[in-house]
């Protein structure tokens, strides 16, 4: 291996390293911030007055899609875990997919419960 494989090698390793703490920073981000958001959520239907039926419905669906985001991101943690150990034992397992599906479902979540959290917000004042 003359020395410009190398570098090459070096970067590529950089590279997908970069790629990996990007990804599970995000994760946990998504994670820490839907944690945050329920409890916002649970302290503010107890302080403030619901006045109508569409707010306590948007109140619901912003708690369900927070709630699953926060579900599906310690999920993601555990399927990494398996997907990471699959690529070293050189198994077969598909965990990629699965992976792509479970961020594909956490993004739609988490902003849904934005919106879900901002349309109750309006609907209370």
């Amino acid at each position: 291996m003359n020395k410009d494989d190398a570098k090459d090698v070096e970067f590529y390793a950089a590279l997908v390293n970069a790629w990996l703490k990007t990804k599970f920073e995000r994760d946990k981000s998504l994670l820490n911030i839907s944690a945050c958001a329920i409890g916002l959520l649970i302290i503010s239907i107890s302080t403030i007055e619901v006045k109508s039926a569409d707010s306590l419905i948007f109140y619901v669906f912003a708690l369900i899609s927070f709630s699953l985001c926060l579900i599906l991101c310690i999920a993601i943690f555990n399927v990494n875990a398996k997907y990471l150990e699959s690529l070293l034992n050189k198994n077969n397992e598909n965990y990629y997919k699965l992976l792509l599906n479970l961020d594909r479902i956490v993004n739609i979540s988490f902003i849904s419960g934005v919106f879900f959290t901002l349309c109750f917000a309006l609907l209370i004042y």
